[in-house]
């Protein structure tokens, strides 16, 4: 089986290459922004060669207030780029193509949570129109190691704690969240790969299972790094007040055989990668200052 994997150096891009390499399934190389712009079909099209089996279309624009800041970029990169790949598949009769969405999808309130949904609906399109067999794996909210550079609600609290920076809860903190480890997500990845029988017009939620608050997220870190100061802002424009409801795993469980493994917040590793990631990076820092005084 070969599988192209969009967006493959991003945070679920490189989790999913690890895991269905130890699937023994066979990586293309992929393409992600803005190497390979997947707004422009020709790109696409010479990333999709002969003899992909499956698509994993990770590649997007996924953050919130860039989307509200951005909504013609998140717009031509979500959806004309989703459509590019669904073309491209097509063109090159790949039997599978996996979307990835977001739970935000389902009441879509910013121009990202839009374009999931928009997304979504182009997949349903294209699997009752050219028998394309198109899932869509829903995640909810991801975290884990490798996440540095996300400004996802985890990493966002962890990076500024670490960086001594005040933590902001937006809202009174009540909102609940499911948080889905980074490895539950690949192992979804590989369990809609791998599957044999159709999963077309499919849409599968890919989450823990169990909701979380932010202020009980905040006081799960911090059991880890110690207290840290905090303040409450207004919720931010695009964001979802509602939990998925507590059932919504359950079709990925009797579709895919997906259970996770990591049902409640499982942050000791995260919170270990970002220390030491943190380290890393001030060593780089400090490297790049001595070279540029003996330099000098």
């Amino acid at each position: 089986m070969k599988v192209l994997i969009t967006g493959h150096t991003g945070f679920i891009g490189q989790a999913a290459m690890r895991s269905l390499t130890q699937a023994d399934v066979q990586i293309i190389q992929g393409f992600s922004l803005p190497e390979h712009d997947v707004r422009d079909y020709h790109n696409v099209h010479d990333a999709v060669c002969e003899g992909v089996d499956t698509i994993v279309h990770l590649a997007a624009e996924a953050e919130v207030p860039f989307s509200i800041e951005h909504p013609t970029r998140t717009f031509e990169s979500n959806i004309v780029g989703l459509h590019n790949v669904l073309m491209a598949a097509r063109h090159f009769d790949v039997k599978r193509v996996i979307f990835a969405s977001s739970s935000v999808a389902e009441r879509p309130r910013s121009p990202y949570a839009a374009s999931k949904t928009a997304g979504e609906a182009l997949c349903k399109a294209f699997a009752e129109s050219y028998g394309l067999d198109v899932c869509i794996l829903r995640f909810t909210n991801v975290y884990g190691p490798g996440s540095w550079h996300k400004t996802t609600v985890v990493a966002e609290i962890i990076r500024r704690m670490l960086q001594n920076q005040t933590i902001t809860i937006y809202g009174d903190g009540s909102a609940l969240r499911d948080f889905v480890h980074i490895d539950d997500v690949a192992r979804a990845i590989v369990l809609a790969v791998t599957r044999e029988q159709s999963l077309a017009g499919r849409t599968l939620s890919i989450g823990s299972g169990f909701i979380t608050s932010l202020n009980e997220l905040f006081s799960a870190i911090c059991f880890f790094h110690g207290d840290h100061p905090f303040e409450y802002k207004s919720t931010r424009p695009g964001e979802v007040l509602e939990p998925p409801p507590a059932t919504h795993i359950e079709e990925a469980r009797r579709v895919l055989n997906y259970e996770p493994k990591h049902p409640h917040l499982d942050l000791k590793s995260t919170y270990d990668y970002f220390v030491a990631e943190a380290d890393r990076l001030a060593q780089l820092s400090e490297g790049i200052v001595v070279t540029r005084k003996d330099t000098r």
